[in-house]
């Protein structure tokens, strides 16, 4: 009760912890995503590391298709539609409002490319078109 915690985490975050919580045995043939926030409910810390997103569709209320990685300080977003990114200093500007992309190519390009590892650690799928679309 009262308490904060400034480390990142992630809804994948949830079950690792819930599994910790439960004194459950390790699933030695399925790994999990996310790690156990369980340290930090105590007072404690866990490893940093990089958030990942994948949004590969449009949403019913205006999602568009992209994914992000936040490292550190850092948050790049990546529009697949128009191929276009924007990156964000997090701990200058919280309600990223500054696009420093053109600024920090070399964060750009790290970033870029530890996404493009991640995407395919996971096997994420590319947004395809949709064959029965209609324009209205």
């Amino acid at each position: 009760e009262g308490s904060a915690s400034s480390t990142p985490i992630n809804s994948i975050d949830y079950f690792p912890t819930f599994v910790e919580i439960a004194a459950l045995p390790a699933d030695s043939e399925n790994s999990l995503d996310g790690t156990s926030i369980v340290p930090l409910l105590r007072g404690g810390s866990i490893e940093s590391r990089a958030l990942y997103w994948d949004y590969p569709h449009y949403g019913n209320q205006g999602g568009a298709p992209g994914s992000v990685i936040r490292d550190g300080r850092w948050k790049l977003v990546e529009w697949h539609d128009e191929r276009t990114v924007e990156l964000y200093d997090l701990e200058a500007d919280l309600g990223e409002r500054r696009d420093l992309a053109r600024e920090h190519a070399d964060v750009v390009a790290r970033l870029r490319e530890s996404l493009a590892k991640w995407r395919r650690e996971v096997a994420a799928k590319p947004a395809t078109p949709n064959p029965r679309y209609k324009a209205s």
